[in-house]
Order: structure tokens, then sequence, then C-alpha cells
């Protein structure tokens, strides 16, 4: 098969070609060309940046020049903008961070979260006299400084313009203490004024935001952090926040997921009936978990961006081509074809990965399992229940051959360490699998009678191994199976037809011959 019809030999697992995914780039150029020619410009401020966005917008809303079903131009103008953004945007950014003005005056810190804002002296912004002798009389330094701007610069920090926005935001306000009251991300609107501007979102890559010329010629991405005045509580049993701190004692190497365990391993007082989640549930359930209710399944911190990965790709397609990410939106039978098309992509580009890689299968065959469960409805609109039962038989069957045959260390399963409890343990972990499959098993069966009146073809997420017998097992079961049939040899012997009876007549012999089958 040509290279151009085989999917990026970096991503095994999509099911676009290289020559689809080729055009799809070569078509965003072109788009990138056309709306181009009337951008500002790099030294442009951000309105005039706006401005520009607001043109390219309304020209994009009403000419009717694309099709979405062919592909011929983008269904959304903000793919095509973040793209010019990006190639103009320079190397190195500074990132700011603005903070609404009646937030701020609002805003209370607790002490040990003042010294933490303090401390990030490379962050938050310099210039403060030295009589500040803390957070208080830092924010009244603050409040005190551009007082007819509504916003208030309070951090800067400098960045890749291809560093992930969220992740470079999250850093800063755990840096500054204040990851407990930050509570949105958006962008300001030009001349202070956000309502002029608020349907436009965030994008991924600091460089693909409006950016905009600093003095002294660097260059500048805003983001407005909306704060709450005092600390988002967070209700956590003291049980999650012990996990959380064994996270951070391994170095952040490992992270979990709490898997309830049944009612007949729970006290009736402290039973807790929850779908599997992760450490992310509501404050209520989170309270009410302990130890007791719970089973914490340790894995591999790799586990998260591989998770997101198959997730995104599974659900929205993420890296196919444009055509395949407009059919998935429809919701339909094509839209179950592809998604079965896409998870057995995964699948078959998991049991490539080869040598000392068990961990990432590992990790990518959880990730499958889950997002297959996550939203199942591919399993019940589609042209293929064959298809569909093989996929998670097979899925199940490389579980319990492939995968659950590999020791705890081998799969990463387990917390570790000298200091790690029995509930902590490889084994612990195991067990925390097995519990989590549990609830995903009844997600992955599927009624083929019900659904498409076959009853022949049965769909069920087996990843239970047989139990290996011992020799003396095998040899006693054999044993058993020999002694069964002699007795039977014997039983027929005994009633074999006497030599006197074979005149009878033939209807006799029918019912000797009856009886001797009934024997037998």
């Amino acid at each position: 098969m040509h290279a151009s019809m085989c999917p990026p030999d970096d991503q095994p697992w999509l099911i676009s070609s290289r020559g689809e995914l080729d055009r799809d780039a070569e078509k965003m150029e072109i788009w990138k060309s056309d709306w181009k020619s009337d951008f500002p410009g790099l030294s442009s401020s951000f309105s005039e940046k706006v401005a520009w966005i607001k043109k390219v917008d309304d020209k994009h809303s009403e000419e009717d020049y694309y099709d979405t079903m062919d592909g011929d131009a983008p269904d959304e103008s903000e793919d095509v903008i973040a793209g010019i953004l990006s190639d103009c945007c320079p190397v190195n950014v500074t990132l700011q961070m603005w903070v609404p003005r009646v937030h701020l005056e609002g805003l209370t810190l607790t002490a040990a979260n003042g010294s933490t804002f303090m401390s990030a002296t490379s962050i938050h912004r310099a210039g403060y006299p030295s009589t500040v002798a803390g957070w208080s009389d830092y924010k009244t330094w603050l409040l005190a400084l551009d007082t007819a701007d509504p916003d208030v610069l309070i951090a800067t920090i400098d960045c890749n313009k291809e560093q992930d926005l969220g992740d470079a935001l999250n850093e800063s306000m755990l840096s500054l203490g204040l990851q407990r009251h930050a509570s949105t991300f958006t962008i300001p609107g030009p001349g202070n004024d956000s309502r002029s501007f608020s349907g436009r979102f965030l994008q991924q890559k600091i460089g693909q935001n409006i950016h905009f010329p600093l003095v002294g010629g660097a260059t500048g991405v805003a983001v407005k952090v909306g704060m709450t005045a005092t600390e988002k509580q967070r209700q956590s049993s003291p049980f999650v926040s012990e996990l959380i701190s064994l996270q951070k004692a391994s170095g952040d190497t490992k992270i979990f997921i709490i898997v309830p365990k049944h009612d007949s391993e729970t006290s009736d007082s402290e039973a807790h009936d929850s779908d599997e989640d992760d450490v992310n549930q509501g404050s209520a359930e989170r309270a009410l978990m302990s130890s007791e209710t719970q089973h914490t399944l340790w894995l591999p911190a790799a586990y998260t961006a591989v998770d997101e990965r198959v997730r995104s790709h599974c659900c929205e397609g993420e890296g196919e081509s444009k055509g395949i990410q407009r059919r998935l939106q429809k919701g339909n039978t094509d839209t179950g074809n592809l998604k079965l098309a896409i998870l057995g992509a995964e699948f078959e580009a998991l049991k490539t990965l080869k040598g000392p890689q068990t961990e990432l299968k590992f990790c990518t065959a959880l990730a499958l399992t889950r997002a297959m469960a996550w939203d199942s409805t591919w399993m019940h609109d589609n042209e293929s229940p064959e298809d569909t039962v093989a996929m998670v038989n097979k899925l199940g069957e490389y579980w319990r051959n492939s995968l659950l045959k590999k020791s705890d260390a081998e799969l990463g399963l387990g917390l570790g360490g000298a200091g790690a409890s029995e509930a902590h343990s490889g084994p612990a972990s195991r067990l925390a699998l097995f519990r989590l499959f549990e609830t995903i098993a009844p997600r992955l069966k599927l009624d083929l009678e019900g659904d498409y009146g076959d009853s022949s073809l049965k769909c069920h997420f087996n990843w239970v191994a047989r139990k290996r017998r011992s020799g003396a097992e095998v040899a006693a079961e054999k044993a058993k199976m020999e002694a069964q049939k002699a007795a039977k040899k014997a039983k027929k012997a005994s009633n074999a037809v006497p030599a006197s009876a074979s005149a009878s007549s033939a209807s006799d012999a029918h019912i000797l011959d009856q009886d001797s089958m009934l024997h037998v």
C-alpha cells in the first residue's frame, strides 16, 4: 500500500491517511492565505487584531462558499484565526494575568497563601516599594495603580508560544498560592470592554491567542483571571487528602483512581454507591469516601496523558481529518461505524507496541477500555454487529491472555516504595482494577437478539482468566473421567440383549435398543 494511504508512522492509531491529513493542511494554508490579506500584522495592538477577527468572523458567516460535508472550508473560523496568529507570533511570549479590580478588592488570602504569593518574586508584579511587608500591603499598592482600569495586572510569566495555556495558568496560580481562588480564565475585552468579545474562547496553545506588542519589544498574551474572595472550599475526606499526599510523596510518578467497593465489602453505614470515577468527584461524594468504602487503583503517572489522548481520539476524533471529525458529530449510524473503526485502529496500534513498553500497553489498554464504556452508543448503532462483538471480545481476551499475566511491577500497579502499606500495594491495585472492570462490563454487553434479532453472537467484556490447575488437579480430573467411562461400559454390558431374545419380534428388539440407549 502506498505511504499516502497509510496513517502517519508516529500515529498508527489514526484511520485517516497521510494523504487526507496532507490535504487538510493544504486547505488550511489556502484559507490562512486568504484571510491573512487583511491581517494588521504582528506590531498591531490588541484592539486592532480584535477588529480584524470580527471582520473574518463576519466574512465566514456571510459567504456561502463551503459545504460542511465535503470539507472544502472550515466549520469554524477559530482554527484558521488561531493558525494565523500562531504563525506570526514570536517564539518567546510574556503571559499576563489580569484580575478584575472588584475581585482584587475582596480577595483575602490565608497567611500561608499570602506568604506563598509574596515569595513568588519571579511571577508576581514587581516595582512595589520596600515598605510592602506582606499580601495586604501588596494588594493596597496594586489597587492604587491605574485606577481607571477595571482590570489589574497581577502577574507575568515568560513562556514559549507552543506551551499549553491551561497548564501555564494552573502552574502560575499554584506558584502564587491562588489555586483555590481562581475561578475563570477569559480573554480581556478590547478597550476594557469584555462584552464586545465575550463569544471567543481561549485557544490551547499560548501563541494561538491574541497577542500584542509590549514596551521594550516583547510580545504579550493577556488572560483575565476571575477570583473568588475566599478559598473555594473543597469538601474532602481524610482518605482523599491522604491519597493526594501519597501521590506527591511519590514525586508525582503515580496517579490514582478511586473505585467503590462491593456492598459486601463495606459496612451498611459506610457503603458508597457511585460509578467508577477518579478524584474529581462531587464534594458531597468525596466527603463520604473512606478506605472502608473505596479501593485505590494506583497507576503510572503516564496514564493521565495517555487517557486524554485516547479519549479525545475515540470520542471526538482528535487528530483525524476534518471530514471524519464532522461525520463523528452527526450522531447517526455513520458515526457508530466510524467510532468502531477508530476503536479497532487503537486496539491494533496497541498490540504493535514492542519491548519494554508494558506500562504503556497497560495504560493504553485501560484508557481504551474506559473510552469504549464511557460512551457506548456506538455499540447499538452501527452496521457491523459482528465486528462489534469481535472488538469487545478481543479486548477482553487481550486483557486476560496478555496484560493480566504480567506482574504488578511490570504493569506499574501499586504505589510501591518501602513505606507503602498493603492497601496501596500492587495486589491491592490489581483488585481495584478488577472492581473497575466489573463496573465497566455491563456497559460493554450488547443485546444482539434484542437489537439485531441475532442470538448466535455473544458480546461480553470478559477479562477473567481461567484458573490454572495444578498437575495433581489435572491428574485427579483425568482419573475421575476414566472411572466414569468404565462405569458406563459396565452398565452397558449388564443391559446387553440376551442371545435367547434374538428371535424376538422386530418391535421387541426396538424396545430393547431404546432401553439400552436410555441406560447409556
